[in-house]
């Protein structure tokens, strides 16, 4: 309980001494999101600065690359995420909970590699699991949840505008290396 406590009592201080605020608390907030009040951003400002003399400014093999959240949907396609980048979940219909099977297979069948088995088998490891949490489980069938959050560019909601946020930030400095090596001037040890 202590804990809690501290934690709140942080969360108020930052609030009270204007580093962050919930964010659009006038409307009800939003869980786990803060906006930066002055004081935050001035924080934030000098831990960015600090941070890029250490490891950038000092060093001359090293370059800064600033690319978009929204990037074309080929980068996800190429890069694998459109296909690959899912977790499947299982939800247990007493509790309305859900799990990742993967996390689920670590903690009851850690010789079994998952990804390998169908989804009937998976139902059927899965059957083995009695009890989690306390809970008496019935599980649901097993589905793939797709970590890309979906926008779209412009009005229309269409294929053609689909785009998705970055989930990492790794892809805009493989898609701008060659602009990098020619702008930097840098040549490569290989």
């Amino acid at each position: 309980m202590a804990k809690i406590e501290n934690y709140n009592f942080f969360i108020n201080q930052l609030r009270e001494l204007g580093f962050a605020f919930p964010s659009s608390q006038i409307y009800g907030g939003l869980a786990n999101s803060y906006d930066y009040g002055h004081l935050g951003v001035l924080l934030r400002k000098n831990i960015e600065n600090f941070w890029a003399d250490f490891f950038v400014n000092s060093n001359p093999n090293a370059f800064f690359i600033d690319s978009k959240i929204l990037l074309n949907p080929k980068v996800w396609q190429a890069s694998g995420h459109l296909d690959n980048f899912v977790d499947l979940l299982v939800e247990n219909k007493i509790n309305k909970k859900r799990y990742r099977v993967d996390h689920l297979f670590e903690e009851f069948f850690p010789e079994v590699a998952f990804e390998k088995l169908s989804q009937d088998e998976i139902r059927g490891y899965l059957s083995q699991i009695q009890l989690l949490e306390n809970a008496k489980v019935e599980w649901a069938s097993p589905k793939k949840f797709n970590l890309l959050f979906p926008t779209y560019q412009g009005i229309i909601e269409d294929e053609k505008t689909l785009l998705y946020l970055r989930p990492e930030t790794a892809q805009g400095i493989f898609i701008n290396f060659k602009n990098l090596l020619r702008t930097t001037k840098i040549v490569c040890p290989w």
